[in-house]
């Protein structure tokens, strides 16, 4: 299916189907309703300060499907990790937008994704989580260890 992606804060179209962002707007999901996207994914915590309020209840009011995965910042998990992996696996043929609040936490996910599920060297994913943020030692740790990587 042919998604029609909106502009989003700090958003990356990751595959045709799949766009990682952070903390999309009101107008936004609204505009990716209409693009035809059939499932968000928030792994940003409900206290992250652009966090919106009732997200759940605007997402579905929109007839989209909204799961919710909080990940701590702090301290990244891979039952986390693995609860997005599924969610993406079993959704790979319909557009999925997996969004947090800065795309620190999504663009993350989605480096160990790209390695274990879709062929990437960990070279080449870890570049490009580097692209939207200089992630600490503990979501370094977090990436490389769960897709393989190394210094």
């Amino acid at each position: 299916m042919k998604v029609e992606w909106p502009e989003l804060p700090a958003g990356i179209l990751i595959q045709p189907a799949l766009m990682t962002s952070g903390q999309p707007s009101v107008r936004d999901f609204s505009r990716l309703a209409t693009a035809g996207v059939r499932t968000v994914i928030n792994l940003a915590l409900p206290t992250s300060s652009n966090a919106l309020p009732d997200e759940r209840a605007v997402v579905t009011g929109l007839g989209m499907e909204y799961l919710d995965i909080p990940v701590p910042f702090e301290s990244p998990g891979e039952a986390e990790y693995h609860a997005c992996e599924a969610a993406l696996m079993a959704r790979a043929e319909q557009p999925v937008l997996l969004h947090c609040a800065l795309n620190y936490r999504g663009s993350g996910f989605v480096a160990i994704y790209r390695v274990r599920r879709l062929g990437w060297t960990p070279e080449a994913a870890w570049a490009g989580v580097c692209a939207v943020w200089q992630p600490d030692a503990v979501w370094e740790r977090f990436i490389r260890r769960l897709s393989g990587g190394h210094h």
